[in-house]
């Protein structure tokens, strides 16, 4: 057996003993004392929101952190959601039609709040018809024959130097194209909601052809705090049946089981 100096556990006994006897005199002030406690700190309750932004897992303290919330304030964003957007046949990238609908799309996400950057294939081919018409602002549009766009994307790539290609932004058979939309350091939710509208957007405005949804780490991130919530709440529940279920057989008394759970309800409450 280990041997323990009398004066070392003394002290612990006293101050339990003591704390044990005051509650014993006063249970209705004690009582009271507890469930003023958790009422006024439990009413955080009503203001948790179940939602997060990863950038901001890390303080100021951390280089990494200044860094991305330098680029953020004079560079460009953090947040990112990308688009593959479908013409529905080979080829029909050059599509007057297509390309209309996707410079309407990448217009409607520049007006959208917290958004620094949009990027879709439309803007080449508008620059491109600028260009060739000697530079005149009026010309920047989307070209009108299917034909015309074709022979300018061919030019196009003709004359870009090796590594300048457009294959980071067109498939190989010119079925889709790629647009990104950088935003600000978002939230979970707000990830999923500029998402979820862009998604009506095109439900509301492109052919079935072009319907798609967003993607991107920002995406996937958004999607899994979301799922994990759910699960912690879940878990939470399930635990809190399987110990009342505990208790009721331990106990073999409803009552019983039933103000037991007070005291294991108390603290997790005043911790939310």
């Amino acid at each position: 057996p280990i041997r323990v100096k009398p004066g070392l556990e003394a002290r612990p006994i006293r101050l339990t003993r003591r704390l044990t006897e005051w509650v014993l005199r006063w249970p209705r002030r004690v009582m009271a004392i507890v469930f003023i406690a958790a009422a006024v700190t439990g009413a955080g309750t009503a203001w948790i929101e179940l939602d997060d932004n990863y950038l901001t897992y890390l303080d100021r303290s951390y280089e990494f952190r200044r860094a991305t919330d330098y680029m953020i304030e004079n560079l460009s964003g953090w947040d990112l959601i990308e688009y593959s957007l479908p013409a529905g046949r080979p080829g029909g990238i050059t599509d007057p039609n297509y390309l209309d609908t996707v410079d309407r799309f990448a217009q409607w996400y520049r007006r959208q709040p917290r958004v620094r950057y949009v990027s879709s294939f439309a803007d080449v081919m508008k620059r491109l018809n600028k260009t060739l018409h000697g530079g005149e602002d009026r010309f920047e549009r989307i070209p009108e024959q299917a034909d015309l766009a074709a022979q300018y994307l061919l030019l196009y790539e003709m004359v870009l130097p090796p590594g300048h290609d457009l294959n980071m932004q067109i498939d190989v058979d010119r079925s889709a194209t790629r647009m990104t939309v950088l935003f600000e350091s978002l939230r979970s939710s707000e990830v999923r909601h500029a998402d979820r509208r862009a998604r009506a957007w095109l439900e509301a405005h492109a052919p079935a052809s072009m319907q798609t949804q967003g993607t991107s780490l920002s995406v996937v991130w958004a999607h899994i705090t979301q799922r994990n919530v759910r699960s912690m709440l879940w878990g939470s529940a399930v635990s809190l049946v399987l110990v009342s279920v505990c208790l009721i057989v331990g106990l073999r008394s409803l009552k019983l089981a039933a103000l037991s759970l007070v005291p294991n309800l108390i603290p997790p409450f005043m911790a939310f």
